[in-house]
């Protein structure tokens, strides 16, 4: 999560460096066959998030209406991402809240 736009950077001047991967690199979870589209529905719609002076806001259930509407997702499928992206954004928000918490500890 912390590396995510700059992944491909890291790992290719690791790879001409001869360089080990960092641990955070080493130990990521693969994306599994078939969640890429879970994943690319999280990332786009992680862009439309509203940001306010206490940090990150939830992705609404509007916006992964709309996301669905944009790529014209069946009635299953949308009901599958409108469950998953707020589980997984929960988790990213406690993930960034807790980042912020340790960063004004310091």
């Amino acid at each position: 999560m912390q590396h995510g736009a700059h992944y491909d950077t890291i790992v290719k001047q690791c790879a001409l460096n001869h360089m080990e991967l960092p641990p955070q690199f080493k130990n990521a979870p693969a994306i599994q066959f078939g969640n890429e589209l879970y994943q690319r529905a999280f990332l786009d719609l992680s862009t439309c998030r509203q940001i306010a002076e206490y940090g990150e806001g939830p992705i609404s259930w509007k916006l992964i209406n709309e996301w669905c509407d944009r790529y014209n997702i069946g009635p299953d499928t949308r009901e599958d991402l409108q469950y998953v992206i707020p589980q997984v954004d929960a988790k990213y928000l406690e993930f960034r809240n807790k980042q912020i918490a340790d960063q004004l500890k310091k």
